[in-house]
C-alpha cells in the first residue's frame, strides 16, 4: 500500500443464518411486490380513486401559520 492511498476497511460480516425455514422464506418472497408490480398496479387505478388520494381539504391550504398546529421536537428520554 503506497503511504499516501487511502486506508481500505474490511468488515467482518457474518453469514446470514434465516430464523424461519427455507418454505416459509420462499412464501414471503412471492407475496412481496416488486417495484415494477406496484407500477403496473397504480397505472389500473380507476381515476376517481386516485384523485380521492389526491385531494387535501381547502380549509388546510388557507389556514394562516398561526392556526396550523406547530410540531415541536421532542428528543427521546433516555433510561437509567
Amino acid at each position: 500500500m503506497e503511504p499516501n492511498s487511502p486506508k481500505k476497511i474490511q468488515f467482518a460480516v457474518p453469514l446470514f443464518q434465516s430464523q424461519i425455514d427455507p418454505e416459509a422464506a420462499e412464501q414471503i418472497r412471492k407475496r412481496r411486490p416488486t417495484p415494477a408490480s406496484l407500477v403496473i398496479m397504480n397505472e389500473h387505478v380507476p381515476p376517481a380513486y386516485h384523485l380521492s388520494l389526491c385531494f387535501v381539504p381547502p380549509q388546510s391550504q388557507s389556514a394562516s401559520p398561526k392556526q396550523r398546529k406547530q410540531s415541536v421536537f421532542t428528543p427521546p428520554a433516555l433510561k437509567g
